[in-house]
């Protein structure tokens, strides 16, 4: 029975949300208590659109300047992370997932990425890359928290 409770709360969900704009409307005057939600998925919708330039504008500063690619590519692996962190939370939303849900998924992320205090590989790319991901996935969170 929680189960199938469960699976209508994420189909209303995905009905309510399915035109982004009406629902846009709602949550950002907080008539359903949805602001943060809202104030979240507007930064990652933002994220993905903004992708393809991010990109091309990072292939075209490796193809000027390869010998300086690792001094700043690390606005490009937290701009990466911050991308994929997105992604994952607007997949998510259009499956209909609760706030609680989503706050569950999110704080899961996080903690599976802070098993260990500092990254330690070999590698200062995978370290890099942790790193980003701990940030991505925190900033996601104090988001949907409301406290960024």
């Amino acid at each position: 029975m929680e189960q199938q409770t469960a699976v209508e709360v994420r189909e209303a969900n995905k009905a309510h949300r399915a035109n982004w704009e009406e629902w846009a409307d709602t949550a950002r005057q907080d008539v359903t208590g949805e602001r943060n939600l809202f104030n979240t998925m507007a930064w990652a919708r933002l994220k993905i659109k903004s992708w393809d330039a991010v990109l091309k504008e990072h292939t075209d500063r490796l193809a000027a300047h390869p010998l300086d690619a690792l001094s700043w590519s690390g606005d490009f692996v937290q701009a990466a992370a911050n991308y994929t962190a997105a992604y994952h939370l607007t997949e998510l939303f259009d499956m209909g997932a609760t706030q609680e849900d989503m706050h569950d998924e999110v704080l899961r992320s996080l903690l599976n990425k802070s098993n260990t205090a500092t990254s330690r590989s070999t590698s200062a790319m995978s370290n890099l890359t942790d790193d980003a991901e701990r940030v991505a996935w925190a900033d996601v969170y104090r988001r949907l928290k409301g406290r960024f």
